[in-house]
């Protein structure tokens, strides 16, 4: 998945709840995709995120799962 964030600030962690980035309007943000990669993005500001994103998924396979939290401070 690549993203662009057009407004706000996605701050990103990885699923050890590590951060991994904060990013900002204008910025791209790249991800890997797939059954063994958990992420968290989270909008910790008052102005609403948006993103527009081009996904690289294989036919057929969803864009995403919910999964529950990996033991987070935070949801």
């Amino acid at each position: 998945m690549t993203g662009y964030v057009k407004q706000g600030v996605l701050s990103h962690n990885e699923s050890d709840c590590a951060s991994d980035g904060v990013y900002h309007a204008g910025q791209v943000i790249s991800e890997e995709s797939g059954a063994g990669y958990v992420h968290i993005g989270r909008n910790l500001g008052t102005t609403p995120v948006v993103l527009h994103v081009l996904y690289r998924s294989p036919v057929g396979q969803p864009l995403a799962v919910d999964v529950a939290n990996p033991g987070c401070s935070f949801d």
